[in-house]
């Protein structure tokens, strides 16, 4: 880059004795061109450094910059602000710690009191993650296991320093301002289960146990005509069985339209969505789409990667609306 500045410099010492003012004009401009194409454009390492993090953050293994961490200061959950307390447990693959559990860790989850990952000890790296091991092999059929062992450690290491128990999928965005809403209404020492409600069962992509429940459960899962006692099976249907004959029923979700707020698809399908068969397999009240399909107050959303968790994060927490009365009065609205 020097010698090319250094040529362009001599070259235009050339034309300026050379030529005559007026011939001037064309030969300076080209030069100018040339100069800008050159070093206005050139990257300075700040973009370098940009470019650089935007590779790694293609990655999906590799969202781990500090630099998505948000400040404190866009986290209204502060202490005091909520009087509710909240323990959520997330059961995650090992291979997922440097991908969807940095991205809970560093947006949603440190909205919870507690937030613990529930793995299996393995070659991968923690990532400085709170994670607790259970001793079962990964899979799904392998989550019942997972799920009983993240209520026991609550019961066992928290039952009295918690109102609630949430276990949520790795690959879930909550909006916790909106749950605390929910649950701020109930009381804690009554049995309740929160979550997205099949006709059956409550939807494994996360639900909400109070207190009550939780006590009333943990010690069921080693009573063989209530739980189902070995480590196998869907967990969402076999939790909902252990709560069933425990008389545990389901605590509506809904907001005061009608309208569901744990929502088991991402955002856009929600807007979008309009085969019938996987409405109803998904229990769509109605069959709007648009922006008009869905509650004000949405407590979770599922299917969400990790850029989106990041995404979601900025778009709710540091996103700021002028607060102009008259949007015609704007300039640039001329």
């Amino acid at each position: 880059m020097a010698v090319l500045s250094r040529v362009i410099s001599r070259l235009s010492n050339h034309l300026i004795k050379k030529t005559s003012r007026r011939d001037l004009r064309a030969p300076l401009a080209a030069i100018i061109l040339c100069s800008i194409y050159l070093f206005g454009f050139e990257k300075t390492p700040s973009d370098l450094e940009m470019e650089n993090l935007t590779e790694e953050v293609k990655k999906e293994d590799n969202w781990r910059s500090p630099v998505f961490r948000l400040s404190d200061r866009y986290v209204p959950m502060e202490q005091g602000y909520s009087s509710i307390r909240l323990l959520c447990f997330v059961p995650i693959r090992p291979s997922e710690y440097a991908s969807k559990g940095k991205a809970i860790y560093n947006t949603w989850g440190k909205r919870c009191n507690y937030l613990y990952f529930l793995g299996t000890k393995s070659k991968y790296s923690e990532e400085g993650l709170p994670v607790i091991y259970n001793d079962f092999e990964e899979g799904y059929f392998n989550l019942w296991s997972k799920t009983k062992y993240g209520f026991q450690f609550a019961y066992e290491n928290h039952i009295d320093q918690v109102d609630w128990v949430m276990k949520v999928d790795a690959d879930n965005y909550v909006i916790m301002e909106n749950l605390h809403l929910q649950l701020n209404k109930l009381d804690p020492d009554d049995p309740h289960l929160l979550g997205f409600h099949r006709e059956l069962h409550t939807s494994g992509a996360a639900y909400i146990l109070s207190r009550k429940s939780v006590k009333l459960v943990v010690p069921a899962f080693q009573n063989a005509t209530v739980c189902r006692v070995d480590e196998n099976g869907a967990e969402d249907r076999e939790l909902s069985k252990c709560l069933r004959n425990l008389n545990v029923t389901r605590t509506p979700t809904e907001d005061k339209k009608g309208e569901e707020t744990m929502l088991i698809l991402p955002v856009w399908h929600m807007l979008t969505w309009n085969e019938l068969n996987w409405k109803e397999w998904i229990g769509r009240r109605k069959d709007t789409i648009g922006f008009d399909c869905c509650s004000e107050y949405p407590v979770y959303f599922q299917a969400i990667k990790p850029n989106v968790m990041y995404e979601m994060e900025y778009m709710i927490y540091k996103v700021r609306v002028s607060d102009v009365p008259d949007r015609r009065k704007l300039q640039f609205y001329h």
